[in-house]
């Protein structure tokens, strides 16, 4: 099997290659009705976390991702109208345990289905199910996608409806469901395996606060926050942080900062003195002699940094993303010790705080059908005139 094969699309399936903002490239993947998925970078690469282990049907993958979600599958009906559809033109198939593995899934602890978990809980289903496609040949599919081959264009292109590649995927989530009656059993499993240690360290990081340079890391292991990680670690290697003085009484002295014919007898050059009496008095006469110029002693320049994110209807989509990564890049810079306060402007300024996940979400959802921040900044820098 081939990347292409692996990744194929087909119509009228659960499953399908959309477009985020950019209409460029097919970048995400979505339930049948456009219900978001994962981005396609997102999905590479806890496909490559997976494949010691070999990986899954892709589109048992993709079920499996979609019930990990925050959703509530009870309420959602997307992914049970698509399944319903394909059961009444292609195949009588019984979908019920699958749909009942997938409800298991999406009513596991919200700890268990985010950052680093999502990858032990599916590492946790798919170990030794059917259908497995084996390490070496899923090493040459990714081999296949770093060669920058024309792939995606192809899966992209759907292809008639295969009655065997989705039997193949029920068999496969089928089979789990009976590998797991619960659960509990599937958070059993988990705790149970051989990265019983990182469950453990994911279960007691979701109250911990985020600093620094942790924040890059954190953001990239969550679905909803990836593409803000991801450009923060990029956009630190272009940043250029000044140099503070934070304890300007301790800063050596004694720098040379340009050197003149004028100045005390006690900032003369000491190669004045290497001349003879005679012509160090004539030089000293004559306004020869060269001085030092001393370096001005370096102030305290601790100051507030305040960055302004415009969330207004015009810069929706990817403009918003790139302004609050921007941000939180200059804000939790590794060499940045200025105090940093974000704020988006909607109909009126709101402070941004970034110390957990949750916070930074609901920072990059804030938005507003306001067409222009002009009034949220006039009355921000009038506070600031106040204070």
């Amino acid at each position: 099997m081939d990347a292409t094969q692996y990744f194929q699309s087909y119509h009228n399936d659960f499953w399908s290659w959309e477009y985020d903002d950019n209409e460029i490239e097919f970048d995400m993947i979505a339930i049948a009705n456009h219900t978001f998925i994962a981005y396609k970078v997102y999905v590479l690469e806890i496909l490559k976390l997976m494949s010691p282990i070999g990986i899954p049907p892709f589109g048992a993958f993709v079920m499996a991702m979609y019930a990990s979600g925050d959703q509530d599958y009870e309420s959602s009906d997307a992914l049970n109208d698509a399944l319903d559809n394909i059961k009444q033109k292609y195949t009588p198939i019984d979908y019920e345990p699958a749909v009942v593995l997938l409800k298991k899934i999406n009513k596991l602890p919200h700890q268990l289905k985010s950052k680093k978990n999502k990858l032990l809980l599916l590492q946790t289903l798919f170990a030794g199910s059917h259908n497995i496609i084996g390490e070496s040949r899923a090493n040459r599919i990714f081999v296949q996608l770093e060669k920058g081959e024309h792939v995606w264009s192809i899966v992209a292109d759907k292809k008639d409806f295969k009655v065997a590649v989705h039997e193949r995927i029920i068999q496969t989530l089928t089979q789990i469901n009976f590998k797991f009656p619960t659960t509990d059993s599937i958070a059993e499993a988990m705790s149970s395996s051989t990265k019983k240690v990182e469950v453990a360290e994911e279960i007691i990081e979701e109250n911990i606060t985020i600093q620094g340079g942790d924040l890059a890391t954190q953001l990239m292991l969550e679905n909803k926050t990836y593409q803000l990680g991801s450009l923060i670690k990029r956009l630190w290697s272009g940043l250029k942080v000044p140099m503070q003085h934070l304890t300007p009484g301790q800063q050596p002295m004694g720098g040379v900062a340009d050197m003149t014919n004028k100045g005390q007898i006690e900032r003369l050059m000491l190669s004045e003195f290497a001349y003879s009496d005679d012509v160090f008095l004539m030089r000293l006469a004559n306004s020869e002699a060269l001085y030092i110029e001393r370096e001005i002693p370096p102030e305290e320049n601790i100051y507030q940094r305040v960055l302004l994110v415009d969330a207004t209807i015009k810069n929706w989509g990817n403009p918003k993303v790139y302004n609050l990564a921007s941000a939180l890049a200059i804000a939790t810079h590794p060499k940045s010790k200025d105090e940093c306060k974000i704020y988006t402007l909607t109909d009126t300024y709101t402070p941004v705080t970034y110390a957990t996940i949750p916070e930074v979400i609901a920072a990059q959802d804030s938005a507003s059908h306001v067409l222009s921040p002009a009034s949220a900044a006039q009355h921000f820098f009038e506070e600031q005139k106040k204070a």
